[in-house]
């Protein structure tokens, strides 16, 4: 099966926080994807999207599949397996708090 999109989350919620400071602690604005893993994994961005559900805040990343990327990711192979986790790091730090990363999800 071929993919086009590979879609990731990260939902954050942090004691003693406000929603809105979440917010600008994990928007793209404040942790933008890193330039080195667009450039190795040859996926771009669709959309980046952080929306606030009361108290819990998601950021939502969606990447392109490109012929770039499906030259080292083939459909035969785990298309997912560069988007596991990849920004959970830089999200908690910069939050100082957890971050819990969904799967990837292709489409």
């Amino acid at each position: 099966m071929s993919f086009s999109f590979c879609t990731v989350t990260y939902v954050a919620n942090a004691a003693g926080a406000s929603a809105a400071d979440i917010f600008a602690a994990i928007d793209s604005g404040a942790v933008p994807v890193p330039p080195s893993f667009l450039q190795l994994s040859g996926a771009t961005i669709n959309t980046d999207l952080t929306t606030t559900v009361g108290g819990e805040v998601t950021r939502t990343i969606k990447f392109n599949l490109t012929p770039a990327f499906k030259v080292l990711y083939p459909d035969t192979s785990d298309q997912r397996a560069p988007f596991w986790h990849f920004m959970q790091g830089e999200l908690q730090k910069s939050l100082i708090g957890p971050v819990l990363p969904g799967p990837p999800v292709l489409s």
